[in-house]
């Protein structure tokens, strides 16, 4: 119970212990909540453990795009796909995938892209804030190399990087080509 005005103390339950929850978490204990988070496996199992954590505010993006629509109906089929999903014809998921379609809009990327702008300008700040009060600190990631085959492939991340520009969102990146690239990361092969 709360003494300073005897009012009970609000409890919250926090569903994941990913970095979302546990972000969540963290700051609405900020505020004098208590706060329980469950996750049905382990502390960043999930969503967090397949991102390593990773934060990257300029090219943290709405998920429905044309772009991610045109190559995810591929890739949804695909058995060596990250994101294959067996074909079924279970209700919940047609109507998440024709929601999904419908949201995949340059015009709905875009509204959506603005909405994320002060979250992402803000999320490198709060994580640090957080870090603070932390015995294990983060480190900075290196910069990392997107590779591509083709100049046809690379052009859907261009395409992306100046679209996420045009919304106002700063990204700063460096156009290599293939022979800097493999100078930079030698396990690169000539194709």
């Amino acid at each position: 119970m709360n003494t300073r005005n005897s009012v009970p103390r609000k409890q919250v339950a926090v569903i994941g212990a990913g970095m979302v929850g546990l972000c969540t978490a963290w700051y609405l204990q900020e505020y004098d909540v208590d706060v329980t988070v469950f996750d049905r496996d382990d502390v960043a199992a999930g969503s967090s453990w397949g991102n390593a954590g990773w934060l990257t505010p300029s090219i943290a993006t709405p998920l429905p795009e044309p772009a991610v629509l045109k190559y995810g109906i591929g890739a949804l089929l695909s058995h060596s796909s990250p994101v294959y999903v067996p074909p079924t014809a279970n209700p919940n998921l047609l109507r998440f995938l024709a929601q999904f379609a419908r949201n995949s809009t340059a015009k709905r990327w875009q509204k959506a892209m603005k909405a994320l702008i002060p979250l992402n300008n803000g999320a490198l700040a709060a994580f640090e804030e957080m870090e603070l009060d932390l015995a294990e600190k983060s480190s900075p990631a290196a910069p990392f190399i997107a590779a591509y085959r083709s100049f046809a492939d690379r052009e859907v991340l261009l395409d992306e990087i100046k679209q996420i520009k045009a919304a106002g969102q700063s990204v700063n990146f460096e156009l290599l080509d293939g022979v800097e690239a493999r100078k930079q990361e030698p396990a690169l092969s000539a194709e």
